[in-house]
């Protein structure tokens, strides 16, 4: 992995890390409301501005708009889980979760992309699964005893996730890689467009309280560029380093910025999780 690769990826992995933190100020809205619906809309409309400048001046092939219409529904589907799960879920919970759809496309790259599999790297990608697991254990065990209902969206949310992924490498690896900023462009504006419909169908709700608009425009600009940044690094590492990498990255810089932000303490669980962590990564990139 080379160092514009790494810098790309550390970027990606604050970017996601602050789409976790500030969708958690938007869960209480619930999930059918014409307000959930708004949000979701400025969200991905806010994610299409600010991808407009990548797209200037490059072609768009039939290809490219079917894949970003599969995209499109596969981001709605992430999103609107993530945000329905976040609203009776704990935040660690949720994000360790949706995490674990990382194995979806890490396992994909091996089967149908021959990328190379070795011991070592399988190991990394096993000794993730304890580090995501552990890193909401305990968030887990208090929070079944009150509120199961968010597990289905956050398992439909993660299963998204992991299918993200998988047409990120669909597309690094068409004839038409160098359109990428339009393929999550025109995702973005079709999930964007499917939320606003469904928001002008539904009656007046709850007013949104300027703090939720703030979020959702932050959410927006971190969901896009990531996913540019995902979709660019899906096509150059491989599946079995990118993903976990990625995700694990996400999982920590999310537990870091918890510990000033919400008072939390530095405990050995979250030990455990950074020795499990660093330990996979380096596995994954032997």
């Amino acid at each position: 992995m080379n160092a514009v690769s790494i810098a790309l990826l550390l970027l990606s992995v604050v970017l996601g890390s602050a789409r976790n933190v500030l969708s958690k100020s938007i869960s209480h809205v619930k999930f059918g409301k014409r307000s959930f619906f708004t949000l979701q809309s400025i969200i991905f409309f806010m994610g299409a501005l600010v991808l407009i400048p990548g797209t200037i001046g490059t072609l768009c092939s039939p290809l490219t708009v079917l894949l970003a219409i599969i995209y499109g529904m596969l981001l709605l589907l992430a999103q609107w889980c993530y945000t329905a799960a976040m609203a009776n879920g704990n935040t660690a919970v949720c994000s360790t979760v949706y995490s674990l759809g990382f194995i979806l496309p890490a396992l994909s790259g091996m089967i149908f992309w021959n990328e190379e599999v070795t011991a070592l790297k399988i190991a990394g990608v096993i000794l993730v699964i304890p580090a995501i697991v552990l890193s909401g254990k305990n968030d887990v065990a208090r929070q079944s005893a009150k509120r199961t209902g968010y597990m289905l969206p956050l398992m439909l949310a993660m299963l998204a996730s992991g299918g993200l992924g998988i047409m990120q490498k669909i597309q690094g690896s068409s004839p038409f890689p160098e359109q990428r900023s339009v393929f999550v462009f025109l995702s973005f504006v079709l999930a964007g467009a499917v939320s606003l419909v469904l928001a002008l169908c539904k009656k007046n709700g709850e007013i949104i309280r300027p703090v939720s608009k703030i979020s959702a425009v932050g959410i927006g600009i971190c969901f896009a560029l990531c996913n540019l940044l995902n979709t660019l690094l899906a096509a150059r590492l491989d599946s079995a380093v990118f993903f976990p990498s990625l995700n694990i990255g996400v999982i920590l810089c999310s537990m870091l910025f918890s510990i000033p932000l919400f008072k939390e303490k530095f405990t050995k669980r979250l030990a455990l999780v950074l020795l499990f962590a660093f330990s996979a990564i380096i596995l994954v990139n032997l």
